[in-house]
């Protein structure tokens, strides 16, 4: 037991012994987080380790140097804000021809699809029935005739009393009436178109019989051509009747048009205002029923041409450019685009002058101070503009 209690003692003392040699001999290690005080109040060029003088901060100040940007002069042009629109063409005017009276078909002058002018006769029915009512009409109208001369003159001489006289008017005005209508059945038993157009359809053939309210044919006209859209009710407030439009036909060109009608209640579905441009179309070369793009020249205002990848969003969702001002400082333009074309757009929103953003936009901030690098023709004017002031 003894024995044990002297192992114990020596194995003790000989641990603190080894435990206290460092403190002894002076070379105490260091704890991580001395060396870490150390390090950060060692001077600013003392040796490889200090942070300034391993060149991320550029500069003695400890400031990273501004970022380099590359930038280009952009001057505004005067050009028309313009509405683009997808349409329609329709007919200016479309009458579907009915028979006023019955009848077999016995007369087909115009052939389907064929130009007409005003009272072309499209279609003819059977009138030999309502030739001979005219002429018992003709005839019954001579007889009241001689009988209404006859009453008044015995009248006159007191052999016919007032009343014959009255009666034989009366039938005489009514012989009048039944041969009018004689006559106008006899007329409507010829049909014409009632302007100038194209016979769209011809739903009747020789030898049909019609009845009354029966179509006959449909003509539609096409010169002026009319182009049929809907502005969206952010945009109605610049579109006027007499202002021009340019209107591209796929497969027939682009054509000048000026609108004629604005609707003056917006379609309750569609929150949308129907414009109606008219063009001239002379020749009626010009198809109906075909969509059409309408660019509608609504004012004129000073844009900026510039690419569309030069756009950004803000934390508002608004399109915003971003260009040099003075100081060398970001400037965040809001802008609005007026007009789009295949390789670039026109917004408006910019100074006259100004020298835009072009390479490295994406990482800048309004006010950021940064270094920028001119670029392309007019690079001397855009580096005087972004040193102003």
């Amino acid at each position: 037991m003894r024995s044990s209690y002297i192992i114990a003692a020596a194995f003790t003392l000989a641990l603190a012994g080894w435990l206290s040699v460092p403190y002894l001999t002076g070379s105490a290690r260091e704890s991580p987080r001395e060396t870490a005080d150390a390090s950060d109040t060692a001077p600013a060029g003392s040796g490889s380790s200090g942070v300034a003088g391993s060149g991320a901060a550029g500069s003695g100040t400890g400031e990273p140097d501004p970022m380099r940007v590359t930038t280009e002069l952009s001057r505004a042009e005067t050009i028309d804000r313009v509405l683009v629109l997808n349409g329609r063409s329709q007919a200016a005017r479309r009458v579907v021809l009915r028979a006023e009276v019955e009848g077999r078909v016995v007369a087909l002058p115009v052939a389907k699809g064929a130009a007409v002018e005003a009272g072309t006769v499209v279609a003819g029915i059977d009138e030999r029935d309502r030739r001979a009512r005219v002429a018992m009409a003709e005839a019954l109208l001579a007889q009241r005739r001689i009988e209404y001369e006859g009453a008044r003159k015995l009248a006159t001489k007191g052999f016919q009393a007032d009343m014959k006289v009255a009666e034989s008017k009366a039938l005489l005005q009514a012989a009048e009436a039944e041969l009018d209508q004689a006559r106008i059945a006899l007329e409507q038993s010829t049909i014409e178109a009632p302007f100038a157009g194209v016979l769209e359809e011809r739903p009747v053939e020789l030898g049909d019989f019609v009845a009354v309210g029966d179509p006959l044919g449909e003509v539609i006209e096409l010169d002026p051509l009319l182009v049929v859209a809907d502005v969206p009710e952010a945009r109605i407030a610049g579109v006027a009747v007499g202002s021009t439009a340019a209107l591209r036909f796929a497969g027939h060109g682009t054509f000048d048009g000026r609108i004629r009608y604005v609707a003056r209640a917006a379609d309750p579905a569609t929150r949308s205002f129907a414009v109606e441009i008219g063009i001239a179309n002379a020749d009626r070369s010009l198809p109906a029923g075909v969509s059409v793009e309408a660019i509608l020249r609504l004012d004129r205002v000073a844009a900026h041409r510039i690419s569309a990848a030069l756009l950004a969003l803000d934390d508002d969702g608004t399109l915003v450019v971003k260009a040099i001002g003075e100081g060398k400082s970001v400037v965040v333009y809001p802008i609005e685009i007026v007009r789009s074309e295949a390789d670039a757009i026109w917004v408006a929103g910019l100074p006259d002058e100004v020298a835009l953003v072009t390479v490295g936009q994406g990482f800048l901030v309004d006010g950021q101070k940064v270094e920028p690098v001119m670029r392309g023709e007019g690079a001397e004017a855009a580096r005087l503009l972004a040193e102003r002031g």
